[in-house]
């Protein structure tokens, strides 16, 4: 009987220890640039009422002198405040000609510096952590008269594969709709 119940304690805390989860990592700042590549494809565009919605599949580049460097593909699914097609032309109006609202899933593929950044091809005070990830990209665009940037936008890091198997993050970017810009953020990896 006194076996028993020395090892009940002992057997609780046990099985306390062992379901406690593993912590994710700390926090990581990262920074960098995107540039875009261009459409991919050919945008399918819908008038409604007052508003065109457009579904474009994109590539952007990553790098510069940041922490992610790699490219992506996404489809953006747009919602733009104004005609599709300008009469006076018949050709579509060009990207951020009004104020639009973005969203987009992507996939990345290349590699994170996890704790530097990358300097002429080479991760500086980091660990090169090599992979992809699934995001999701919200933003919006004021008309491209408004002096730049005029994209303002927000990324979430789903699921990281391979090396950035278990990374999550988010990101916020700035820049021109269409084209190049910068983001700012913190990325962390789950344990597995």
């Amino acid at each position: 009987m006194k076996k028993a119940v020395v090892a009940l304690p002992v057997l609780c805390a046990l099985l306390l220890i062992l379901a406690v989860p593993a912590a994710a990592s700390k926090p990581t700042q990262v920074s960098g640039a995107f540039v875009g590549g261009g459409p991919t494809g050919a945008p399918v565009t819908t008038q409604i009422g007052g508003n065109c919605f457009l579904s474009i599949p994109f590539e952007h580049v990553w790098g510069g002198e940041g922490s992610i460097s790699g490219s992506s593909s996404t489809v953006w699914e747009i919602i733009s405040h104004g005609a599709c097609i300008d009469p006076a032309t018949g050709e579509p109006y060009p990207a951020g000609s009004f104020r639009e609202n973005l969203k987009a899933r992507g996939t990345f593929t290349g590699a994170v510096c996890d704790g530097g950044i990358w300097q002429d091809g080479v991760c500086e005070g980091g660990v090169e952590l090599e992979g992809g990830f699934t995001f999701v990209w919200t933003a919006q665009v004021r008309p491209a008269d408004v002096p730049a940037p005029n994209m303002f936008g927000h990324i979430t890091i789903m699921h990281g594969t391979e090396g950035l198997q278990g990374l999550h993050g988010t990101l916020e970017t700035e820049g021109r709709a269409g084209g190049s810009g910068g983001f700012v953020g913190q990325i962390h990896f789950e344990p597995q």
